[in-house]
């Protein structure tokens, strides 16, 4: 953060100490401060933690910044490096400010601490997170006093560096810092600063928005510092991520604002004299007002116009020893602009130590001290006493940084002061000049992060890019988009992998760019579909392409995971011809590759797509294989690659085809299985699948309570992590819940508008059972004529495109519509179909339900015995709807034949509700 002399704003630091005092009492708080470059932002933050911790000797302080070079591509950067000060990188505490030595002091005696808490209740972040071997150094030194610390630590490591490890989801991530922040916060209040928020990524946006929701009675301030014209102006042309978490932000906490720009006059002209007073002068009033005139009392310019006024002469010192203005004071040769001050402070530089800075700006913000040295021809230690005397002390150009240890070396860095010096620097360079540093620049940070060149990705895909050099810079976007996946940061991965593919036009054609492509297009499919789903226009030419490149590459490994993308984009578009060519595809790849994750993926496949084909119990067959694959060893491997944990697909349809063989019990065993098994794994997509799953199960049953409470959980899961697909599905079903509870006009709504959100998004499979839900809704609501016309209008849909899972049910509701409207003749022959289609395709459960509307409709003796012979297939008992229906109605005909005993009564909605996260 930048120094500057802190005087006056006695508002804005009786704000943020009112805050602070919320905070000691238990009332976490947030404030933001704003203003432009050299508003005095860094001034008043530091100033004001001076004053906490003078007050409090047990106040702990923790900086984050935002990089202006990496911006939204490093993922929870501000936040890592928070992480790093707490589990032992205290040394660099010092020079990152605010607190200085004695913050360091106090954050070290917090370290035993942090660690614990961490191994305990945020594991997921060691490694991920936390680096590695900065971790375990810090672990190391507390082994004594820490019994199992070490061991704790090195085991998580092992984890997650043994190439299974399963991404991070950022509802985790989240979830486990916010836990850490709140336990080390009963241990010591914290004072956390994030600095340049506006350059934040998203993924860090997303964190540190949870954290001002999440904290609830911990002794927490978070000081956020941004610029609020970078956010109004946004981010590539498009609205700044920034933006709708401060709208949000104002909604939940109110004005929690430190403006420093919003200073009127009178508050700019004491700023003025409290610069001025705070050496002694004989400075007066036309002095004074012209000052305000040329600064317009903007802290940065008056300090820096007053630098130049007093290395010119048009300042000096008196026989006292106190400023007095100069009889050839000539305000007209001043710069009165940021440009023109930044170009009089760089100018007073001699060459040599200008050339530093300006080899160090090729770099960033923040800069190696190695790698200058080693660009400039220098001892690192003769650089280094440059930078602390000449450009730090004398011209305060640049701030000390930190620290760190990068296998066996260790890597000092330095700040510009502010980023407008180093800005300046690097615009006067000629665009060759910077495309030569730039390259020079990577190879010496790839050099000195090679034990650890991950770390530096983000960067040194900049610098290859800007060096000219594409292949490199894809090669090093590609492990940037990789960490940015890992923990589920999928705009930065977006960004890095949309940069790589501009980037393959620059390169040569051959095996090599054709490998580097596929690389690019299968992760960029990786990242679309978890952001816009599985049916996204852009996908389908993404797969195609990379199914090219596979075939001509001959990688049939990568391979599975792009005929599972196609197949899912064509599964869910509702063409079911193409689904089951690729279902086929997917099983020959298998059997050639002789992986088991890849045939247990081929049953998956097949199973989803001869289910909507309406082959039933083949479907069944295949789920059931695809189980029975199932082994631990493949898990995590299988949920990297495919995106949701490797048993939902089986058990999905192995719950939805249970209810249709008839067999309910064991359909809500699936559901349950389903729900357990991805409650046990925090993965929010898979959790998803299995909530649809539940819902979906229990609508085949007619338990409307249970596909009530399962959909709204979903539809509360796919809001919070953005799985707007599944969020209208669940909406669907909800709709069709409250219509048959009691409440039809608004269910009829509901199923609407929760299809919709799912067709929004170019989903077209499940409109059969859309189609039920609204039907049923609308014959709830009195609509027996809007009914039949969905219910025509779902028929010809299913026929024509072969979804005929569900035709036999959509005939015997039809029939029913036309029995509402007195059409009788018309309603027998269309139960009398169902009847005949769910035999024909073996569905127990509509055939049962076909015989009793038609034995209500003509109770003679044939649709009676329908019914007996149907329920002899079902294997439930009275607990469920459909045979409950079937025994009252045989029971009211004496000479009705008997029943089977069919199966134990199961209470269906508990069943569910207990498996509920």
């Amino acid at each position: 953060m930048q120094e500057m002399p802190f005087v006056g704003r006695r508002a804005e630091m009786a704000r943020l100490e009112a805050f602070w005092a919320d905070a000691l009492g238990g009332r976490p708080r947030v404030c933001l401060v704003t203003g432009e470059a050299g508003a005095g932002k860094s001034s008043l933050v530091g100033a004001f933690v001076a004053r906490a911790q003078a007050a409090d000797p047990g106040v702990v302080v923790a900086l984050g910044k935002c990089d202006a070079q990496t911006g939204q591509s490093d993922a929870y950067l501000p936040f890592l490096e928070i992480l790093e000060l707490f589990t032992g990188d205290q040394q660099n505490q010092a020079a990152r400010g605010p607190g200085g030595s004695e913050n360091a002091r106090r954050l070290k005696d917090l370290v035993r601490v942090s660690l614990k808490t961490l191994v305990e209740h945020a594991p997921d972040l060691i490694g991920s997170l936390v680096p590695g071997g900065s971790l375990a150094v810090s672990a190391a030194r507390y082994a004594a006093t820490e019994v199992g610390l070490l061991a704790k630590v090195e085991e998580r490591l092992s984890t997650r560096s043994g190439g299974g490890a399963v991404a991070l989801d950022q509802e985790r991530i989240c979830h486990q810092y916010t836990e850490l922040i709140k336990r080390i916060s009963a241990h010591s209040p914290l004072v956390l600063v994030l600095d340049d928020v506006h350059w934040a990524d998203s993924a860090s946006i997303d964190l540190f928005f949870h954290l001002t929701r999440s904290l609830a009675s911990e002794r927490v301030l978070i000081v956020a510092a941004y610029r609020a014209n970078d956010v109004a102006i946004g981010r590539g042309g498009q609205r700044h991520p920034l933006e709708a978490p401060l709208n949000e932000l104002k909604r939940y906490h109110g004005d929690v604002w430190v403006d420093l720009e919003r200073a009127g006059p009178e508050e700019r002209r004491a700023l003025v004299d409290a610069l001025l007073d705070t050496e002694p002068n004989r400075l007066g009033e036309p002095f004074r007002a012209a000052l305000l005139r040329h600064t317009g009392g903007h802290p940065l310019f008056v300090v820096e116009l007053l630098r130049t006024l007093q290395e010119r002469g048009g300042l000096a010192h008196d026989a006292e020893g106190r400023w007095t203005v100069a009889d050839d004071l000539d305000w007209g040769v001043l710069p009165t602009r940021v440009e023109g001050v930044i170009e009089e402070r760089i100018g007073r530089l001699e060459g040599d130590v200008r050339e530093i800075l300006t080899v160090a700006s090729v770099e960033g913000a923040s800069f190696t001290t190695e790698v200058v040295a080693r660009l400039r021809e220098m001892r690192e230690r003769e650089l280094l006493k440059v930078l602390s005397g000449e450009l730090e002390k004398r011209h305060r150009l640049v701030v000390e940084g930190a620290t760190e240890k990068v296998g066996a070396r260790w890597v000092a860095q330095y700040n510009f002061s502010n980023v407008l010096f180093q800005q300046y620097l690097y615009n006067d360079l000629s665009g060759r000049e910077r495309m030569l540093l730039h390259g020079e620049v990577a190879e010496l940070l790839e050099e000195l992060y090679a034990a650890d060149p991950a770390r530096v990705a983000v960067q040194l895909a900049r610098h290859y890019d800007l060096a000219g050099e594409p292949e490199k810079a894809i090669a090093h976007l590609l492990v940037a988009a990789d960490r940015a996946l890992g923990v589920s940061a999928y705009v930065e991965a977006r960004a890095q992998l949309d940069r790589g593919r501009a980037l393959l036009s620059e390169l040569r054609p051959g095996p090599d760019t054709a490998r580097a492509e596929l690389q690019v297009l299968t992760r960029l499919c990786n990242v679309i579909n978890a952001v816009e789903g599985w049916d996204s226009p852009a996908l389908v030419e993404l797969y195609r392409r990379s199914r090219e490149l596979c075939q001509q590459l001959d990688e049939k490994s990568r391979l599975s995971r792009v005929l599972f993308g196609l197949w899912t984009y064509h599964l869910v578009k509702m063409d079911l011809e193409q689904a089951l060519g690729l279902a086929r595809d997917f099983f020959t790849l298998a059997d050639e590759l002789a992986e088991r994750d890849v045939i247990l993926q081929a049953h998956a496949v097949m199973a989803n797509t001869l289910f909507w084909l309406g082959d039933v119990a083949q479907a069944d067959e295949y789920a059931q294989a695809a189980l029975d694959l199932y082994h631990p060893e493949i898990h995590d491997a299988h949920l990297a690659l495919y995106g949701q944990d490797a048993r939902m697909i089986p058990l999905m349809f192995r719950g939805m085809c249970g209810a249709l063989l008839g067999r309910p019990a064991r359909a809500l065993e699936h559901a349950r299985a389903a729900l357990d098994a991805a409650g046990g794994l925090a993965h929010p997509f898979s959790l998803a699948f299995a909530l649809q799953t539940a819902a979906a199960v229990c609508h085949l049953l007619r338990d409307a309570a249970g596909a009530r409470a399962h959909a709204e959980a979903l539809i509360d899961l796919c809001a919070q992590h953005g799985f707007p697909f599944y969020g209208g599905l669940g909406a669907t079903c909800r709709g069709w819940a409250a219509a048959v509870q009691g409440a039809p006009a608004e269910g009829v709504e509901q199923v609407r508008e929760g299809f919709r959100a799912w067709a929004g998004f170019g989903g077209r499979i499940n409109h059969s059972v859309y189609v039920m839900m609204l039907a049923e809704a609308q014959l709830a609501d009195g609509d027996p004529a809007g009914a039949l016309a969905t219910l025509e209008m779902g028929l010809e849909v299913a026929h024509g495109a072969r979804e005929l899972a569900c035709v036999a049910e959509l005939e015997r509701m039809r029939g029913a519509a036309l029995a509402a409207l007195g059409r009788g003749g018309e309603a027998g022959a269309a139960f009398r179909a169902a009847l005949e289609r769910a035999r024909g395709q073996g569905l127990p459960l509509f055939e049962l339900r076909a015989a009793v509307s038609l034995a209500r409709h003509d109770p003679g003796a044939r649709a009676l015995e329908d019914v007996a012979g149907a329920l002899e297939r079902v294997e439930g008992g009275p607990a469920f709807a459909d045979v409950a229906e079937a025994h009252a109605l045989l029971a009211a005909h004496p000479a009705a034949p008997a029943p089977g005993a069919g199966a134990a009564p199961l209470a269906v909605h508990p069943q569910l509700a207990e498996a509920l996260p």
